[in-house]
Order: C-alpha cells, then sequence, then structure tokens
C-alpha cells in the first residue's frame, strides 16, 4: 500500500519537535497533547505500540519522554501517514519509532507489547463529517469500539498497560468493553477546559488482571478562573509547548 504525498501543511511547534498535518486528517488537540503528557510506562527497553497514530503526536510526546523505549507507530489512513513518516523523520527519536502503513486489524506480532498507547475514533454513533479523513479519525460505533479494544488485549503482554484516551461522558461503555476483554482499568485523568466546565476527556490506563484496586481518580484543567493557564496542566506539558 503506498502513501500518498501530505496534503498542504501546518505545523504544531513543540520544544523538540513538530507536527505537521493538513486538510484531511486529524489536527494537533489540547486533548490528545494532555494524553501524550499523561501517559506513561515503567522499565526500559519497552515495546509500545501506537495504534491508530495518525501524524505521530503520541509517539513523540511519550518517545520523548522514554528515550529507551521503542515504538510502532500503526496507521491505515494514506494522508495521515505520509504526516507520520515526515513528523518522526524529522524528529530527535526517529531511531525510536518505526512507521507502519496498515489497518490494525491485520496487524500481527509474534512478540507481544509492553505497553499501547491509542486515541482511537470516539465519537460513538454520532453524526459525522462529510470528509472521509476526518470521519475515519473521529467517528466510531459501539460494535467498531469494542472489536478496537479486543484487538488491542490481543496484542499486550499479560503485565501490560493500555493508554486510552476517550470522551468523558462516555466512560461506563468503555470501562466495560475493557472489562469484558480482561482489561481493569487503574487510573482515569480527566480533562476539563476550565473550573467551571465538566471534563470533556477522560485518559485512561488499564492492565489485564482480575481484581484490581479502585481506580485513582485525577481532574485536569487547561485554563484557570480568570483564563490564564492553569498551573498543574503548565507543569505537565511544559516539556513540549514553547509558550511555558
Amino acid at each position: 500500500m503506498a502513501a500518498e504525498k501530505p496534503k498542504l501543511k501546518q505545523y504544531f511547534r513543540c520544544k523538540q519537535f513538530a507536527i505537521a498535518h493538513g486538510s484531511g486528517v486529524l489536527k494537533v488537540t489540547t486533548d490528545a497533547c494532555f494524553f501524550g503528557a499523561i501517559a506513561t510506562f515503567e522499565g526500559k527497553g519497552l515495546r509500545i505500540l501506537d495504534a491508530g497514530s495518525g501524524t505521530g503526536i503520541l509517539s513523540l510526546f511519550v518517545a520523548q519522554r522514554h528515550p529507551d523505549c521503542f515504538f510502532e507507530a500503526v496507521e491505515v489512513q494514506d494522508s495521515a501517514f505520509a504526516f507520520l513518516k515526515e513528523n518522526v523523520e524529522a524528529s530527535p527519536f526517529a531511531r525510536q519509532i518505526e512507521c507502519r502503513l496498515q489497518n490494525i486489524f491485520d496487524y500481527e506480532t509474534l512478540e507481544k507489547f509492553d505497553g499501547i498507547i491509542s486515541n482511537p475514533p470516539f465519537f460513538v454513533d454520532s453524526l459525522p463529517p462529510e470528509d472521509e479523513g476526518l470521519k475515519l479519525a473521529m467517528h466510531t460505533t459501539h460494535g467498531f469500539a469494542a472489536k478496537w479494544i479486543e484487538k488491542l488485549a490481543s496484542l499486550l503482554k499479560e503485565e501490560g498497560k493500555l493508554w486510552l484516551l476517550w470522551p468523558s461522558d462516555n466512560l461506563e461503555f468503555i470501562a466495560n468493553v475493557l472489562a469484558a476483554n480482561g482489561l481493569q482499568v487503574l487510573a482515569m485523568h480527566h480533562l476539563a477546559h476550565s473550573p467551571t466546565h465538566a471534563p470533556y476527556r477522560t485518559a485512561l490506563c488499564a492492565r489485564k488482571g482480575e481484581g484490581a484496586a479502585p481506580a485513582k481518580v485525577t481532574n485536569s484543567q487547561v485554563k484557570g478562573q480568570r483564563y490564564e493557564w492553569d498551573s498543574n496542566f503548565e507543569a505537565l506539558l511544559k516539556d513540549y509547548y514553547i509558550v511555558f
């Protein structure tokens, strides 16, 4: 499968790398940056899968924090994959990240992964946009989401960790899907726009196993009461955002 050439480009610049993106692919979002900054793994030399990697933001964020880990970034959309390759090759972390143009459902490996990060399509059964690329990146059905988690669980080692970004108003559904695949939620990190807003995204960390302790829950916000950057959000993103 040959990758398309990148379309008209824009750049989201971080302190150590830049994310090129363009029409027909999902742009860099604040919640994706939050997710990339909070997803952590214990150990060195780990193999980590970025499932549905898009333009590569998660692989690059996590690779910066884990320089001794190795990543496979798997993306099915041609235009997103072209940006993924460009972004990885232009970054200081190119030796850590292998890019694959492949449908995750067709992906097989003899050695399972120590960790998985995934920002999958998560607008469930909602009205999709006309743009086919954005539709593929953002919108899903309950059945597809369940199959996605089932596939990721099959690629994860018994002691491996799965990090997943999901809408905060649909957590019961995804928690049930994770549990059905033997994955217990260890932590839920909620993100809101400000103190007066309800959380809109949640970074979930799950691990295979039974009888896990109650999930750790944290709450973060992008802006404070006066709409200044929240100090905790700034501390989390200070190694990435140029503005900090």
